[in-house]
């Protein structure tokens, strides 16, 4: 009886220590000596012949932007425009961007999605914590075409609504992920790999 409580309450402690530390307020994170003012800093990768993810930070040091827009580009032809609400460099409350794809058989093709990913400032997003789906980027070119079973625990809660009231689109630049034989590879461009400390 005793060893259950004393489980039961070490356990409660330490959710309790991660849900704080997920609520402290962060400190800015610095300026970057090199490379430009978006950066994507990659977490960690898994990869199976039937999945896999992987998991990244955005930073971001624009003064005159808010967020970050991700138009994303699938295998699939459709498409995604989603945002992401930043303050002092940093994506907010412990956010971090997660990509993930589960087959049920081993998949031995090849598996691209590439991202496009720019400042902006928006406005009526249905927010899930500091993120939510965009209708279309601000000139239209690319439109939210994902089927439901995409981020299907934010469209099962929120609408994809809310526009681009400005942006620095024709300065932003591609990333992407490849998935083959059961390996992932992540490209960043060289001068948007984190490099603040």
């Amino acid at each position: 009886m005793i060893v259950r409580l004393l489980t039961t309450f070490l356990s409660t402690a330490a959710a309790m220590v991660v849900v704080g530390c997920c609520s402290l307020p962060r400190p800015p994170v610095p300026f970057p000596n090199i490379g430009a003012s978006v950066q994507i800093k990659l977490n960690d990768t898994e990869a199976t012949l039937t999945d896999f993810d992987v998991s990244i930070n955005f930073y971001e040091w624009e003064e005159d932007y808010e967020f970050l827009v991700q138009e994303i580009f699938l295998p699939n032809g459709t498409t995604l425009v989603e945002v992401f609400r930043m303050e002092n460099g940093q994506q907010l409350t412990c956010r971090y961007d997660h990509h993930s794809v589960e087959f049920e058989n081993a998949f031995f093709g090849v598996y691209n999605r590439r991202m496009f990913l720019y400042p902006a400032n928006v406005e009526g997003v249905d927010w899930e914590k500091n993120f939510g789906h965009l209708p279309e980027n601000r000139d239209g070119s690319v439109k939210t075409t994902i089927k439901e079973n995409f981020n299907k625990d934010y469209q099962k809660k929120h609408e994809t609504q809310g526009r681009i009231i400005d942006d620095k689109r024709d300065e932003g630049f591609w990333w992407s992920i490849e998935w083959k034989n059961g390996k992932v590879s992540v490209q960043i461009p060289e001068e948007h790999r984190y490099t603040a400390k």
